[in-house]
């Protein structure tokens, strides 16, 4: 019995050294495994920046014809052109406020109203669907509207 004993206690030793050297490696290889995957995101995001810069690059050249046909059209030489590029830059750069926030009293309905009074008769429209509770101006009426197209 004492043999046996003795038996079970070494193949106990030896299973426990086994499981701690196996434990070993599998820290010694998911500390590999983390590196490898820190290596391969560094790797991708290199990547996608190279591709990212490729690509403006290949949308910056352009042709000589149409390089020569953007110098043609420059829109902010035209008197009273809204959007011409120097406007949509300013846009894009939010140096200018939106219609909202410069007129804190615009009223939909009176810009179409102030908009429709400049069409002559017979091509004038009453907007009643913005303000079903206002009565429509006297020369705003159903004989004054056009009803054709």
């Amino acid at each position: 019995l004492a043999a046996t004993a003795e038996g079970y206690r070494r193949k106990i030793e030896n299973l426990e050294s086994r499981c701690t050297m196996l434990q070993k490696q599998l820290a010694e290889m998911n500390e590999r495994n983390l590196e490898t995957r820190k290596e391969n995101q560094l790797l991708q995001l290199r990547l996608k920046t190279i591709e990212e810069h490729q690509g403006s690059d290949r949308k910056s050249l352009m042709l000589p014809s149409q390089s020569s046909l953007r110098s043609n059209l420059q829109m902010e030489d035209e008197v009273g052109e809204l959007f011409d590029n120097m406007y949509l830059t300013e846009l894009k750069n939010g140096r200018c406020t939106p219609p909202d926030a410069m007129h804190a009293d615009f009223d939909r309905y009176s810009e179409l109203s102030r908009r429709n009074s400049r069409q002559p008769p017979h091509l004038r429209t009453n907007y009643m669907a913005l303000a079903p509770d206002c009565i429509p101006p006297q020369d705003d009426t159903g004989d004054n509207i056009s009803t054709t197209f």
